[in-house]
């Protein structure tokens, strides 16, 4: 189990009503960018950000408050950790893909849920959700197949793994 993140002492004052305003609807500009100001610890407030996944929602909140003052500091970090996101996002998004043609090479019929195919739905956007992994709904007859499949070892052993890595 992972140690709890450190954040600043007054995060729930300061960071957390930052974290609502940018995640709720309709945005109010000004009140996003008073709370920005209001940051002290910048890397506490992104770890927190971070870690409720809503580094995407911050850039398009940051976004709408144009002409009005959001620290550069600020912004710079969240470019940083919003283009990380948005990386790991066409990676997985590219994996998806090639998992899907390997299953269906295989004949087997899947579904995929949450990650990528939930943001769109969701968010018209791959990117405005953070995820990690890919999950795949195969049908019970197709159990035993799917796990004798390519997709097969790269669930075991985990994405990216070029045609020249795949064992003969």
């Amino acid at each position: 189990m992972q140690p709890a993140p450190q954040y600043a002492s007054d995060f729930l004052t300061r960071d957390w009503p930052l974290l609502l305003e940018a995640c709720s609807l309709p945005r109010d500009p000004a009140k996003i960018s008073a709370l920005a100001a209001e940051i002290g610890d910048p890397e506490s407030f992104f770890r927190l950000a971070d870690e409720h996944g809503v580094i995407a929602h911050l850039a398009s909140a940051f976004s709408a408050v144009s002409g009005m003052e959001i620290s550069a500091g600020l912004l710079d970090l969240l470019r940083t950790r919003h283009r990380a996101q948005l990386l790991s996002t066409l990676t997985l998004t590219a994996e998806l893909f090639r998992i899907l043609d390997l299953l269906r090479h295989s004949g087997i019929e899947s579904l995929v849920i949450k990650g990528p195919v939930l943001a769109i739905r969701a968010h018209g956007d791959p990117a405005a959700l953070q995820y990690g992994d890919i999950d795949a709904i195969v049908r019970h007859a197709d159990i035993a197949r799917a796990a004798e499949s390519p997709w097969a070892l790269i669930a075991r052993t985990g994405p990216f793994i070029t045609s020249n890595s795949m064992p003969d």
